[in-house]
């Protein structure tokens, strides 16, 4: 059930990460377009 509990939490990390970089991704879009 560790396990379990571990690969749970490294999944959320994980979507946490794609949440992120696409977070950052539109951000960079945004500043490229003020430039």
């Amino acid at each position: 059930i560790a396990n379990l509990q571990r690969i749970i939490d490294t999944v959320d990390i994980s979507a946490d990460n794609v949440t992120l970089t696409e977070t950052l991704e539109q951000a960079q879009v945004a500043i490229d377009s003020n430039i």
